[in-house]
């Protein structure tokens, strides 16, 4: 088959493809991080890129979407929709590449009382002499119910192998760890470490792993990375949609995962002197595509049409059938899942947030690319799932982008002038965030100029530009008749253009919270509700939402002021939790038991709350 040379010339890379390829993968191929929130599917728009002397037969109609017709007639391509047939040179502006997310898991300090899964017992043999009649595990085992009062101590094939190893007439002091059912799954020399565990949480979007002590009930180091598989879609639609058309696809995703939070636990036990071989207990919290695509399983039924997860119920899975750089006898235990789209970082919230206790109606609000809602009391709870639209985290918005170094995260706009002040999102090491040149707006950043927008008076009611305002910052896009509004200047930016936000990324963020909205609006209504007790904003995004700005744009429904807050890493923190107390591992499953999932898909009744929603507040531009 033919190959062509593509030349990035920018960035001084080259790489030889096969004829057809998509200058995307292309790009991709080259080492190059060519933005595709929506897997090349042509929609999102970020993978814009200028082909030198390109002689194009014709352009996708997406395309016109994109671009005017005097950047079409330059070369301007969107990379996922170029098939090469030639070589060719390439310039990718800095707008187009992912700069990498600032990724933002802390976690919140909560009194855990230690019960652990996993316990460890020390074990004295005495010297084996010949004819001994009985066998190394069975001494050991003799050990553990007489000493330790164990009824029937079994042992696993890795501990059988592990333990052969040190098989002699003079054994040393060895230790056991034994999991609550009575499973020896380690039996090794005796160290002295602490014994570990490991908590993670994984996101659409971004990893985060936590390492416990599992001795003295305490966070020895926390790490986060970007998740590896958002190079191949920035939403879980995307890389279901990646595997329905490459199945080879899902063992990679698969491996990729792995192989970040591998890299999470060298380099958290590096830094705390231990070793990955002391972790012996591992819990999993993440949405149910990552659920799946973490444990190797085909997610291809999410997303269709009846949306069956393969499993619900708890899972414990041993670490080596995975791969994971633990103790190759320690559990994973994945967290239940309530259905396709509301996923076990939810069940993990309210862990955290300790429903099973309170009479209180609490209304959680995981906020994402798909919104995940539960509302519920130590007594009833209902949950649902909504398609907010990737405009949340950047995407599908004209200068969206990740939270990463260069984003707007945060603005004002003054009423009477129009002035603009915002911070941006500094590079790691930087202290400043209003000296950094601005590249784009991330979520709580759109959220915030439309807050400010309505504010100013600058859109209304309907989400709609008002005409009748004259400034500078106001004005038609280039070849639209719709209207924008300039946030920073040419001469502000670190783009060489104009940051705007337009008549489009308004209506994108109406219909994201609209179907927000609509969702808990549903939830009341089931439970007989006016309104909620609390709202909890969880996820990633809902954590760094500002409470104002929701509340202005009518992204949830009503409560006080005083009682809507963020919780940070909810889902890592109930993760936590059942790491150092494995009660929480029961409620889990009682919580994915007793909460009744309501489906609004198709629903006139969710259609015709939908519209309502809409609108934002009229007290908003008042």
């Amino acid at each position: 088959m033919s190959k062509y040379q593509v030349h990035f010339s920018n960035l001084g890379l080259k790489v030889p493809v096969e004829k057809g390829t998509s200058l995307l993968t292309a790009a991709w191929l080259a080492g190059v991080n060519l933005r595709s929130e929506c897997n090349g599917k042509g929609i999102c728009g970020k993978c814009r890129v200028l082909i030198h002397e390109f002689k194009d037969t014709g352009h996708k109609s997406s395309n016109h979407k994109f671009f005017v017709e005097e950047e079409l007639r330059q070369g301007w391509r969107l990379a996922c929709e170029i098939e090469i047939d030639c070589d060719l040179k390439v310039t990718v502006p800095k707008a187009s590449r992912d700069m990498g997310a600032v990724i933002r898991k802390s976690y919140t300090h909560r009194e855990i009382e230690l019960k652990p899964f996993v316990r460890r017992f020390y074990l004295d043999l005495p010297p084996f002499e010949a004819h001994h009649g009985t066998g190394m595990w069975e001494q050991c085992a003799a050990i553990l119910r007489h000493k330790y009062k164990m009824e029937e101590p079994v042992i696993s094939p890795t501990a059988m192998i592990r333990l052969s190893n040190l098989a002699g007439r003079n054994v040393p002091p060895l230790e056991a760890f034994v999991s609550q059912n009575q499973q020896v799954i380690c039996i090794r020399r005796k160290k002295d470490r602490p014994m570990l565990g490991l908590a993670v949480d994984i996101g659409t979007t971004s990893l985060a792993a936590y390492l416990g002590d599992l001795d003295n009930n305490r966070i020895l180091a926390a790490d986060s990375v970007l998740n590896p598989q958002v190079v191949y879609g920035g939403d879980v639609l995307s890389r279901i949609s990646l595997i329905q058309e490459r199945p080879e696809m899902l063992a990679f995703l698969q491996q990729s995962v792995l192989q970040a939070v591998n890299g999470l636990i060298v380099n958290m036990t590096e830094s705390v002197g231990a070793n990955p071989d002391d972790i012996v207990d591992v819990t999993v919290v993440g949405n149910t595509t990552m659920h799946h695509l973490f444990l190797g399983l085909n997610p291809e039924a999410l997303g269709k049409y009846p949306f069956i997860p393969t499993i619900k119920t708890a899972q414990y899975v041993r670490s080596s059938l995975l791969g994971l750089n633990v103790n190759p006898g320690a559990h994973i235990y994945m967290f239940p899942v309530f259905s396709a789209y509301v996923g076990a970082d939810t069940i993990g919230v309210r862990i955290a947030e300790q429903f099973h206790e309170q009479e209180i109606m609490k209304l959680i609000m995981d906020i994402g690319t798909n919104g995940e809602l539960v509302l519920g009391s130590n007594n009833r709870s209902f949950c649902t799932s909504v398609a907010t639209g990737p405009a949340f985290e950047g995407a599908q918005i004209k200068f969206g982008m990740r939270a990463a170094p260069g984003a707007i995260e945060k603005l004002s706009i003054d009423p009477k002038t129009l002035d603009v002040e915002y911070t941006v999102i500094p590079s790691p090491g930087e202290k400043e965030t209003n000296t950094r040149r601005p590249v784009g707006i991330c979520g709580s950043g759109i959220f915030s100029a439309v807050a400010e927008l309505l504010k100013a008076g600058i859109i209304m009611e309907n989400g709609a530009f008002d005409k009748s305002k004259k400034h500078a910052r106001i004005r038609q896009e280039k070849g639209s008749k719709k209207y924008e509004f300039v946030l920073a200047f040419s001469e502000q930016s670190g783009l060489d253009a104009d940051i705007t936000i337009c008549q489009d990324d308004v209506r994108a963020v109406q219909l994201g919270k609209s179907a927000l909205l609509a969702g808990a609006q549903i939830l009341m209504q089931h439970a007989g509700i006016e309104e909620p007790d609390e709202i909890i904003l969880a996820g990633a995004f809902g954590s760094y939402i500002d409470i104002d700005d929701a509340i202005t744009i009518g992204l949830v429904p009503h409560c006080p002021r005083g009682k809507i807050y963020a919780v940070g890493n909810a889902a890592g923190d109930g993760a936590r939790m059942a790491l150092f107390n494995w009660d929480f591992r029961e409620k889990a499953q009682r919580f994915e038991e007793e909460t009744e999932f309501i489906a609004l898909s198709g629903t006139d009744k969710f259609q015709d709350v939908l519209v309502k929603a809409m609108k934002f507040p009229r007290y908003a531009y008042l």
